[in-house]
């Protein structure tokens, strides 16, 4: 199908609107203004595939013919790979049911020349379910491809009955519109921040720039490993943040720590136990005389290469093992060929290194778990202090009160008093055993 077919099929459908005296409009915002279009109703095969589209940002940078749809989007075999990310989307087939049970809705955005601006997994969805007709509101002659992205940014961000970015595309459009404007506050405004705009791009180039590092270490680990590790990249993005402010070299251990923990493939907890201080607090004291001895051996700081005015100015110890170099070994070797971190290969070439992690980060929860029961008796016991104290001093407040209740208060202080008799009691006989 040539562009030349897909314009006149687009042409035709308007002028079959017009003649028909059809009113069905969709109201989008064009630079700037309201602007009402015309809702026609074409074949599913004519509206070209969106090569733009947001929701697959991350899946098309990875794909192994990206170049192809980068250079030819308009191809046959472009347009197949972009239904074939958009029908592998999480929400596809929830979407296919919406379908059929309510038909379709929310009309897509095509421009004259027949690119889907909106609606490409609709109309994906569309194809597969063999249905005949596809709703497109049509945009004006003059739209450019600034257009397109102005559009798809005030359209698609909303949170519709279709489906939501994933982590890793949000962040990579946000991106991507930031790049384009050069205008942070345009940025904000199109993600419809009305509060703390600033502070909450910060936090997107943030979490970007962390998925990026993540991934320079070993590029074949792809963008959607981190959709479902959004949790991860926000904690560890935070305490870095906060630990840089008074020292920048402990942040930059916790982070490598962390993200060794990572691809170690701890789960979230185990990898929240792990900090600044984990090598060596929990791992690096215990494995003399064992094999890890000789895993961590090649990382390990020769002692005259410490430089004395890093340590004068910098009150942390300098590290004893060059974890970042260890991090890119270990990287190196657990992505398997679909871009994830692979257990098997974990187990097969770091399986001590992920035990002796594990049971740290373990040992650290358990460790802590005991230390809150330990103080929790003592916590609970000044919050009573306090609150006494403060009961004993408004004591003279409280009789000038009429309505004050003495005979009762003095029934429960008699009681407290006892329990507190009582608790002195068990702590003799405690102390006397």
């Amino acid at each position: 199908m040539t562009q030349d077919f897909r314009s006149e099929a687009i042409a035709n459908a308007l002028a079959a609107y017009r003649a028909n005296g059809l009113t069905r409009t969709e109201t989008i915002e064009y630079r700037g203004i309201s602007r009402d279009l015309e809702v026609v109703t074409i074949n599913p095969e004519v509206p070209l595939l969106n090569p733009g589209n947001s929701r697959l940002r991350a899946q098309l940078l990875e794909h192994p013919q990206h170049s192809l749809v980068e250079t030819n989007p308009t191809s046959p075999d472009a347009q197949k790979v972009l239904g074939s990310l958009l029908s592998s989307t999480e929400k596809f087939e929830e979407l296919k049911r919406q379908l059929v049970d309510f038909k379709q809705q929310e009309p897509g955005i095509i421009s004259r020349d027949g690119l889907l601006v909106n609606g490409n997994t609709r109309l994906t969805a569309i194809r597969e379910l063999g249905l005949k007709g596809f709703d497109v509101a049509v945009l004006p002659e003059d739209a450019t491809s600034d257009d397109f992205f102005d559009i798809e940014m005030s359209l698609q961000l909303r949170k519709l009955v279709h489906q939501d970015y994933t982590f890793t595309n949000e962040l990579l459009l946000v991106d991507s519109h930031l790049s384009r404007t050069q205008n942070a506050q345009a940025t904000i405004n199109a993600m419809q921040w009305k509060r703390d705009g600033k502070k909450k791009l910060r936090l997107y180039q943030g979490y970007l720039g962390l998925i990026q590092e993540i991934r320079a270490m070993n590029p074949h680990l792809k963008y959607e490993s981190f959709d479902k590790r959004s949790e991860f990249i926000k904690n560890l993005h935070d305490e870095y943040t906060k630990i840089s402010e008074h020292s920048p070299m402990d942040a930059e251990k916790l982070k490598m720590t962390r993200i060794m923990g990572l691809f170690l493939g701890l789960n979230k907890d185990e990898i929240r136990e792990t900090d600044e201080y984990f090598l060596d607090d929990a791992i690096l004291p215990n494995i003399e005389g064992d094999e890890l001895e000789q895993v961590f051996a090649p990382y390990m700081a020769d002692k005259d290469e410490v430089d004395v005015l890093d340590e004068l100015m910098d009150e942390s110890t300098k590290a004893a093992v060059d974890i970042k170099k260890m991090v890119l070994d270990v990287a190196a070797k657990v992505i398997d060929e679909e871009g994830s971190i692979n257990d098997a290969l974990v187990e097969q070439h770091f399986k001590k290194l992920h035990s002796k992690f594990r049971s740290g980060a373990r040992q650290k929860r358990e460790d802590r778990i005991n230390s809150d029961l330990r103080s929790e008796p003592i916590e609970y016991l000044k919050d009573v202090t306090t609150r006494i104290q403060e009961l004993a001093d408004r004591i003279p407040i409280l009789v000038k009160d009429k309505q004050f209740d003495a005979s009762k208060f003095k029934y429960q202080a008699t009681k407290t008093s006892k329990a507190i008799s009582a608790l002195q009691d068990a702590l003799n006989r405690a102390f006397d055993e």
